[in-house]
């Protein structure tokens, strides 16, 4: 009898067994499951995960399969000062009963500044990791809105004691996305834009750029030009420390562009908000051990070391490729004259 059953037949006998063996509380357990599963079955999908640093706060964010960029409610709560888990009796993703909102902006005093806009975009996402798990975020452009609503709310006079550590997160977080979207940024945590260096955005606001302008000190010495003029046969003038802008082209390129490949652009856009024309870009490098000013020094220092020892500048360019290479790209030299007036701007000499 038994070698006339089929294999689905033996299968389902002793699945029928296995069924009868579970407690009431594992079959249970087991029904939850198949639910939950055909549950998240239905829900977007996370495609890329990674986790952002915005001032020092670490956030968990993904991008779904629908292209809707997402930040972890958890680690949301946590960046703007927030408690990680909602209090109690107000769950996961329960709303304001009146005015649909989540607890974060539910306070009286915030109201006046939320505007209706606002107001629809704050609902939840409920999504399904790259692991399958279910997971609860906001989308992620929601987070310099709420910035802005704190902010707001203390300038009118209306925070209150409370909200004194939220409104000081958030005008840190709102101050760093002033110089990169988060949107940008989501997308290099997750590596959705994966043509560019994962973190890069971040690094150059976290370590590189600085939101003060420092006290002036050199960069670029004398025999950096020195040698530059001698490999390309140009006549060096020591007593003058006006550059060409071939030189200024050239300066750029070995430098700051070997660094990171937006950290020109990073800086003229800092000192454009909250400088002057004059002020030399590279005093707007962070000036701690791993920011930005130490490591530009450390890189010209490396290339002028490559420039005293090489015999020709085709030489000198193979060196400057293996040494420096830039990301994604690595561009022959010398270059045409530039246009870009701006680069007279430039502490090129480090006067």
């Amino acid at each position: 009898m038994v070698d006339e059953l089929t294999a689905a037949e033996l299968g389902a006998m002793g699945g029928k067994a296995r069924a009868e063996s579970l407690t009431a509380e594992e079959r249970s357990e087991q029904a939850r499951r198949a639910v939950q599963a055909r549950w998240n079955a239905e829900l977007p999908q996370a495609t890329h995960a990674g986790r952002l640093r915005i001032a020092g706060r670490e956030i968990i964010c993904a991008v779904l399969d629908d292209g809707t960029r997402v930040l972890n409610q958890e680690t949301f709560l946590t960046a703007i000062g927030r408690a990680a888990k909602a209090k109690a009796g107000t769950g996961s993703t329960r709303m304001n009963q009146v005015d649909e909102l989540p607890p974060f902006l539910a306070a009286k005093n915030l109201k006046p500044f939320i505007y209706d806009d606002l107001r629809r975009s704050t609902s939840p996402v409920i999504y399904r990791t790259e692991t399958g798990g279910r997971a609860f975020g906001y989308k992620a452009d929601l987070l310099p809105e709420v910035c802005k609503v704190y902010i707001r709310a203390d300038e009118a006079g209306q925070s209150n004691k409370g909200q004194a550590h939220i409104v000081a997160a958030c005008r840190i977080i709102h101050d760093a996305l002033s110089k990169v979207g988060i949107i940008a940024l989501v997308d290099e945590a997750t590596g959705y834009q994966y043509e560019r260096l994962r973190d890069e955005l971040q690094r150059i606001l976290e370590r590189y750029v600085s939101k003060e302008l420092a006290r002036y000190s050199r960069v670029f010495e004398q025999d950096f030009y020195e040698h530059i003029h001698r490999l390309k046969g140009w006549k060096y003038n020591p007593d003058s420390t006006k550059r060409s802008h071939a030189i200024a082209r050239l300066t750029v390129d070995l430098t700051y562009d070997r660094i990171h490949p937006d950290l020109l652009k990073e800086l003229k856009q800092v000192r454009k908000e909250k400088g002057k024309s004059f002020q030399k870009l590279h005093q707007w490098l962070t000036a701690d051990p791993t920011g930005g000013h130490p490591r530009l020094k450390q890189h010209a220092e490396g290339v002028t070391a490559l420039l005293s020892v090489a015999k020709n500048w085709l030489q000198f360019q193979d060196w400057i490729d293996r040494r420096y290479p830039k990301v994604n790209e690595t561009r022959l030299l010398p270059f045409p004259e530039p246009e870009d007036e701006e680069l007279a701007t430039l502490d090129l000499q480090g006067k």
